[in-house]
């Protein structure tokens, strides 16, 4: 069995704006809930659910939101990550994969949160 080094996660500071790969790849390692937004400067829905997004993120500090821009992750975990829309949601819980959403729907998101965060 591999030994997993879990990346710490402050725990007043559950908001990222990550710019790098191996940041992306730390974080979804966490033992907490992360719901990542994978979003793109020119897209139109992204723009619009990016603020509340965020504000979600002030209301459930027991998860740790993240987005990152598709132009910052390579082909290959595009393709891992299954994004074939944008805006596209991810939810990693316990440093595992569990779930996404895809499209500007916030409802969908916070079900999805309400859901693993029960977990």
């Amino acid at each position: 069995m591999t030994s997993v080094n879990f990346y710490k996660i402050p725990e007043k500071d559950n908001f990222r704006d990550i710019k790098e790969a191996q940041e992306l790849t730390d974080l979804v390692k966490a033992e907490k809930l992360v719901v990542l937004d994978i979003y793109a400067n020119w897209c139109q829905p992204c723009r619009y659910i990016g603020p509340k997004f965020k504000e979600l993120s002030k209301s459930h500090p027991e998860a740790v939101f993240a987005k990152i821009n598709i132009e910052s992750l390579n082909p290959e975990q595009v393709k891992e990550f299954g994004v074939t829309a944008l805006p596209t949601f991810l939810y990693f819980k316990s440093g595992r994969y569990v779930d996404k959403v895809m499209g500007a729907n916030i409802l969908d998101v916070v079900d999805k949160l309400m859901l693993y965060k029960l977990l």
